[in-house]
């Protein structure tokens, strides 16, 4: 059975309410957890998982949690 690598279990809590402008980011207010935190291909924004939608997060909105 293969494990989840440490990179999978990355956690961030949003710091600033923010409202996507496109399909491809998240909206979320202040005080949210985004699991599943990856590096995305655009400078500047991290991929993760907010109540089930996958997207885009500008990563000065938000803060790495344990």
């Amino acid at each position: 059975m293969a494990g989840l690598q440490a990179v999978d279990l990355r956690r961030v809590r949003t710091l600033y309410a923010c409202v996507g402008e496109h399909d491809t980011e998240l909206s979320f207010e202040p005080n949210q957890i985004i699991t599943s935190v990856r590096p995305s291909l655009e400078p500047g924004w991290l991929e993760g998982n907010l109540d089930g939608k996958v997207g885009l997060v500008p990563e000065n909105y938000v803060e790495y949690v344990p």
